[in-house]
Order: C-alpha cells, then sequence, then structure tokens
C-alpha cells in the first residue's frame, strides 16, 4: 500500500486560503507548509470523486475500501473542497518553491502574483493512502 501513489491534475475550481510562495501561519504561529483548498460543484466535483473512489479501488481491497477516509471537506456553507498542502523546507533543511503555472502552462518565475479567494485554477496533487490510529486515509 506504501507505494501506491496517484499524480493527479484536478478539474478546475475555486481557490480558497491559498499560500503559495509564503509559509502558511496559523494562530500566528508558521506550519512549515504551503498550500490551499479548492472548491469544486457540478460535474467538477463529481469527477474528481471519481479519480479519488477509482484510486481507492486499485489501492484497497475490497472490504477494506468502503472504510477509507476520503480526501473531500465541507465548509459551513456546504460547499466541498478539497485540502492540499506541502512541506515548504526538505529535510535537511532546503527551501521547496511549489512551481505555480499560469493560464497558459507556462512557469511563473519569480516573485508570485496574488493570487485571491474565489480566483479559478487547477491543483496538480499526488493522493496517496496512509494509515493513522487504525483508520486508513487518503492525503493530499
Amino acid at each position: 500500500m506504501a507505494d501506491e501513489k496517484k499524480v493527479l491534475t484536478t478539474e478546475r475550481g475555486e481557490f480558497r486560503f491559498l499560500t503559495l510562495g509564503r509559509e502558511e501561519v496559523i494562530k500566528g504561529k508558521p506550519t512549515g507548509k504551503q498550500g490551499g483548498g479548492i472548491i469544486f460543484k457540478g460535474d467538477a466535483l463529481e469527477k474528481m470523486k471519481q479519480e479519488v473512489e477509482e484510486f481507492i479501488s486499485d489501492t484497497f481491497p475490497a472490504k477494506k475500501a468502503a472504510g477509507v477516509n476520503r480526501p473531500f471537506k465541507t465548509d459551513k456553507e456546504g460547499n466541498v473542497f478539497l485540502p492540499a498542502k506541502a512541506f515548504v523546507r526538505t529535510k535537511e533543511g532546503a527551501a521547496i518553491n511549489i512551481p505555480v503555472a499560469d493560464k497558459h502552462g507556462d512557469l511563473i518565475k519569480g516573485t508570485l502574483p496574488q493570487i485571491g479567494n474565489g480566483s479559478i485554477g487547477r491543483f496538480r496533487v499526488m493522493l496517496r493512502p496512509s494509515e493513522f490510529g487504525g483508520k486508513d486515509y487518503i492525503n493530499v
């Protein structure tokens, strides 16, 4: 199970709480991560759920698959979103820069533009199985 991973590009969605290019700070404390969430609606949500379900059925035995925690979350307004995080430093302490591309697929070099809540875009994420406290999860 630990070797199973799947890299995918999400459907278009609405960004929320992005911290790309800078370290995320929660309640005044740095988390050591960058990331954000992406809200999916309609067909985009169904396609993303299907991708995750296919990954789960390919990774876990049928009996275990039903109990696996999915990576999607729901906010207070009922929006379904996919949270994604990445570390800002390697174990050796070297900085990690998450590449950001424009709508044409060209990498943005230098200082990143401010990407605010409500911007439309895609994430490229890695789905990977994990286990904690006797429960199976799909991490993004």
